[in-house]
């Protein structure tokens, strides 16, 4: 919000005299209250959030990943959209401290497309996209990202069996594993050892959407 809109807020609870007074209190006081955030100034006038505006930048860049694969220029007017009152230029400086940290926590995937640029993919799009396309079709676009995530630096190779064994690439698999049984072409014995499976022993089987692990696959028969 900005001073006036404060104002606004404020003087509809109480009234107070004088023109100038309740502007002048509302910038001497914000900042220094627990809590409330100085954003950078929108048309001379500082911002004051609730929440810090990284935060507020990293939520709706994440939101905007989600919907599609974005360079640092398409994230920054994405973003722009939810933050109208923060200035591009304000919210380029945040997504380029945003994106290496992300990137290195794993929630999303920097793909380079040449020795400057790169695309960033949201685990949460990639997922969506296994869900949408067929096997083969998902697969074009999550194997470079998953090259991308495991290579140890640019253009180094990533080996085979790491690859086969990314959790998107398990997704696509299992996904498809599930629907031949569902149409029974297959028939799928059950995990009876204790749950929950630490996350580094899930490679060995397979996982419905309720989080049910199968550890064989037979054909049925006749």
């Amino acid at each position: 919000m900005t001073v006036s809109q404060i104002g606004a807020a404020v003087q509809r609870q109480t009234k107070v005299k004088g023109k100038d007074r309740l502007p002048a209190e509302i910038r001497a006081s914000l900042p220094g209250i627990a809590g409330i955030y100085v954003w950078p100034k929108f048309r001379n006038s500082p911002l004051f959030c609730s929440r810090p505006l990284a935060l507020c930048v990293e939520q709706a860049l994440l939101r905007a990943l989600d919907e599609e694969p974005l360079s640092v220029i398409k994230a920054g007017s994405a973003v722009k959209k939810a933050l109208r009152y923060v200035s591009e230029k304000h919210i380029l400086k945040e997504i380029r401290v945003l994106l290496p940290r992300q990137t290195a926590s794993g929630a999303i995937v920097r793909l380079a497309t040449g020795r400057q640029s790169a695309i960033y993919l949201s685990r949460n799009w990639m997922a969506k996209r296994a869900r949408v396309d067929g096997g083969d079709i998902a697969l074009t676009s999550i194997i470079p990202a998953d090259i991308a995530r495991l290579q140890s630096g640019p253009g180094n190779y990533v080996r085979v069996d790491h690859l086969r064994l990314a959790p998107e690439i398990r997704g696509i698999f299992d996904k498809t594993v599930i629907e031949l049984a569902d149409r029974r072409q297959v028939v799928l014995a059950h995990f009876d050892g204790p749950y929950p499976v630490p996350e580094d022993q899930k490679w060995t089987y397979i996982e419905d959407d309720e989080g049910e692990l199968f550890i064989g696959i037979a054909l049925p028969r006749d």
